[in-house]
């Protein structure tokens, strides 16, 4: 557990991890020891973007003092029944570390700071939990799986905590965005072909998959385009399954679209499926949500070949690779806070795990042996290369929905509370303590609509337009993709052939566009075909898509 001080807090996410926004003394950070860089990059950008916050003298400022914000970050472990258990502490009364009668419980740890080389002594840091310093969750960031935040919100919605999904809503492994929004893009696409009227749906027994679909079908409702059938999978479908619903997409004749509602490590199964089972390259054109990951395909390219991808574009954190790569272990950092009543000085011992894993050495020295086969010790000149280092693409995202939740609060803030001179002691008076509990006391549901709100629309660091639908999904900007062959050597790559995004809708160049035939048009894919001059169109009745289906008489 890691203590920051602070005053207010705010439940942020990193691999599925969660976080919550309150207003205490201290922020907690429930992290799990990190498995994989890309996670642990999350968990440092909740980090980064709360000592950015608090270091500026105009978000949360109350006269000449601030409002310091912090949070509590923990992982699920990809389990919504670990989320579910965790988000109850972020109630009144629940909170950990409480205990039964409401005092207050201490945990100490003891850590050598590293300076030179050499180890300084020990340093002394208490933890303090209970019902006040733990602090009243004023919102919750949400998870990177779509199941998880959906659970948890259904629990945190009968408390009116605001939820935030920080457009990221899915499993690590798949492209991030919003549910709602994804419908769209695909109904705009299936659309633009007017030849394509008939499609297939494959999709996972998952609340994002689930969602995703049921979005493309309210898009398609007044566009003359039908489902012609619904294929569920399992989370992670076996050979078995797989083959079945290959075989069965080989014997249909009547579509040739088909929309995967998959992340990415689904669609290497199916993709790797169909390879198996034989699937004649270039009888359906694939449509997905999610980049594909091109190493995975190269010996099924001509199953892939011609799909189209959707992919959200995502922009890059201009400041956070030199931050990320000048962190060292066992190291105390400092957050800069313009005007709070005291410094905040912490230390993230998870860190120091993963530097270990990272470099595979020990930070205990009587531990490291130079025996072959064991770590050694961590030498202080280890350092990331800065021109080597990759970003992980949802770093933005975290920093997005972490200052999106402080503008909220700035927002509310100057609603309790008139604003006061640059200049005036507010914590002279009680003024700043009254203001910190009319935060505390702010109503969650006109939080949440402040969080979505127009006036808390932004412009983020990378130079984005941070704003909300009426349904607090993220906006967003998509690229649409043609799986092909580069003409000058012959590999397969994700060429740019149009875009789309909520305000300028969707711009397509099909001619740059290789169809999975090799052919320069699109194949048809419909239910019945335009009759002949002189017959009749008969709708079939009793099925759900006679605007799409019918017979000529």
């Amino acid at each position: 557990q890691l203590n920051i001080p602070a005053m207010v807090e705010c439940a942020f996410p990193a691999t599925s991890f969660w976080a919550a926004c309150s207003l205490s003394p201290t922020t907690e950070i429930y992290p799990v020891p990190p498995t994989a860089s890309e996670a642990f990059q999350r968990l440092e950008a909740m980090i980064y973007s709360l000592m950015e916050i608090n270091s500026d003298p105009r978000l949360l400022r109350y006269g000449r003092h601030k409002i310091v914000l912090g949070g509590r970050l923990f992982d699920t472990g990809a389990s919504a029944k670990r989320a579910v258990r965790r988000a109850l502490t972020f109630l009144p009364g629940r909170q950990e570390g409480a205990n039964s009668n409401g005092s207050q419980e201490e945990n100490t740890d003891y850590f050598c700071p590293q300076e030179n080389g050499t180890f300084a002594p020990a340093v002394r840091i208490k933890s303090v939990f209970n019902s006040m310093s733990a602090g009243a969750v004023l919102g919750v960031v949400g998870a990177t799986y779509s199941a998880i935040t959906q659970k948890v919100t259904e629990l945190l919605g009968l408390f009116n905590l605001p939820r935030q999904k920080k457009i990221s809503a899915v499993c690590p492994a798949a492209s991030t965005r919003p549910d709602s929004e994804q419908g769209e893009v695909l109904a705009d696409i299936v659309a633009h072909f007017g030849q394509w009227n008939y499609v297939d749906v494959i999709y996972t027994d998952s609340i994002y998959s689930e969602m995703a679909v049921r979005s493309f079908e309210k898009s398609i409702q007044t566009r003359n385009i039908c489902i012609a059938e619904r294929v569920r999978l399992s989370w992670r479908p076996r050979s078995i399954e797989l083959t079945r619903v290959i075989n069965h997409l080989k014997s249909l004749t009547r579509f040739r679209v088909v929309l995967l509602f998959l992340d990415m490590e689904q669609i290497k199964l199916f993709l790797s499926a169909a390879g198996k089972a034989g699937l004649r390259p270039g009888k359906f054109v694939l449509i997905s949500l999610d980049s594909w990951d091109i190493s995975s395909l190269q010996q099924i390219d001509s199953i892939a070949r011609g799909s189209i991808i959707i992919d959200l574009n995502v922009p890059k954190h201009p400041t956070f690779d030199q931050y990320f790569t000048s962190l060292r272990p066992r190291q105390l950092r400092t957050i800069d806070m313009k005007g709070a009543i005291s410094e905040a000085t912490f230390f993230n011992r998870y860190f120091d795990d993963f530097w270990q894993q990272k470099f595979n050495c020990s930070l205990d020295q009587n531990a490291a042996k130079t025996r072959a086969g064991v770590r050694l010790f961590c030498a202080d000149s280890l350092r990331f290369d800065l021109s080597q280092f990759q970003q992980q693409w949802k770093v933005q995202y975290v920093s997005d929905a972490v200052y999106t939740f402080a503008r909220a609060l700035d927002h509310a803030m100057k609603l309790v509370f008139t604003p006061q001179n640059p200049d005036y002691d507010s914590k002279a008076s009680v003024d700043f303590n009254d203001c910190v509990r009319n935060i505390t006391e702010f109503p969650g549901d006109e939080l949440y609509r402040i969080l979505i709100s127009k006036n808390n629309s932004s412009v983020n660091s990378a130079g984005a337009t941070v704003e909300y639908n009426n349904r607090g999904d993220a906006l967003g900007s998509y690229t649409v993709y043609n799986y092909q062959a580069n003409s000058s050597t012959g590999l397969f790559e994700y060429a740019p052939v149009g875009s789309w995004s909520a305000n300028s809708g969707l711009d397509i160049s099909a001619q740059d566009i290789q169809w999975p035939s090799g052919g320069s048009e699109p194949p048809n894919s419909v239910c019945s075909e335009a009759c002949p001059d002189g017959m009749a169109k008969v709708k079939l009745s009793g099925l759900a898509r006679d605007k799409c289906c019918w017979s000529c008489r």
